[in-house]
């Protein structure tokens, strides 16, 4: 029974990633909802949601076994994320391995998106991903290497995100909204079980964004419930912030990546490296 913890906190970090992946649904059924006035409703729109997402067929999607796989990869992918966090003890996973795992996830994501995409999403994997890794390249320097992420205080004494704040924006728009929008229009073609998991990938990737994003904010040690608020409003935060802007086409998602993204991770990787030759 000794080993029962880290199974029942596994258990319990999923169940909070799906509860919360409930909530990013609701709120953008009522963000959808509030114009027509049903707003009052429309927090029903996870049940609603499911019910008719399983009717569904697909529309000028794949055939066979290439949805329901891609769907279960882009909801695992967030999972795996949550999982090699340190939010209410050690991560389940480990706390050896450190950001690997993040990188192992969007490995999975991206594993997901070219199921359903094709080769065609390999550019902007490799654009967004570069950026991604320099970004946990430079929170990792910022924690004094890659194991430590159990209590992450910054070289400087400061949270990560502080001394990061370029990286820590990084992880939590490009994981929250930009892998979105990769797979985004073509999930929208799913239907049934394969549109079922792949919208529950969409709604979790947000929130495990968000939940990386508020322990980089906080600090070491924080409370489980303050670390939760903190990750329900950064998750808000996104689902706001990706509205007020079209979803980018694979072609532009590769433009950002490479003229924007990896140059500002690249900059801030050498500013954290700096500071830790100077510390």
């Amino acid at each position: 029974m000794a080993d029962a913890g880290p199974v029942v906190a596994a258990l319990a970090a999923v169940v909070a990633l799906l509860l919360l992946g409930a909530v990013v649904v609701s709120l953008r059924a009522v963000l959808d909802a509030r114009g027509a006035g049903m707003a009052s409703i429309a927090v029903l729109a996870p049940l609603a949601e499911g019910a008719r997402l399983v009717r569904r067929r697909a529309v000028g999607g794949r055939a066979g076994w290439a949805p329901v796989a891609a769907g279960a990869l882009l909801l695992v992918s967030p999972v795996v994320r949550v999982l090699a966090l340190p939010i209410a003890g050690p991560a389940p996973l480990g706390a050896a391995p450190g950001p690997i795992w993040s990188v192992v996830a969007d490995a999975i994501w991206w594993a997901g998106a070219a199921l359903l995409v094709g080769r065609r999403v390999l550019p902007a994997a490799v654009a967004l991903e570069a950026a991604l890794v320099a970004a946990l390249a430079a929170t990792a320097t910022a924690l004094g290497g890659a194991g430590s992420a159990g209590a992450p205080l910054g070289r400087l004494g400061v949270p990560p995100a502080a001394e990061a704040p370029v990286a820590f924006l990084l992880l939590v728009v490009g994981g929250g909204v930009l892998l979105p929008w990769a797979v985004r229009p073509a999930v929208s073609r799913l239907g049934g079980v394969a549109r079922l998991l792949a919208g529950a990938g969409l709604a979790a990737q947000p929130v495990a964004a968000a939940a990386t994003g508020a322990l980089l904010l906080l600090g070491p040690g924080p409370r489980a419930s303050l670390l939760a608020v903190v990750a329900v409003l950064l998750a808000c935060a996104l689902v706001l912030a990706e509205r007020r802007f079209p979803v980018l086409s694979l072609p532009r998602l590769v433009r950002l990546g490479a003229r924007v993204l990896v140059p500002l991770a690249a900059v801030q990787l050498g500013i954290v490296l700096a500071l830790a030759l100077l510390a």
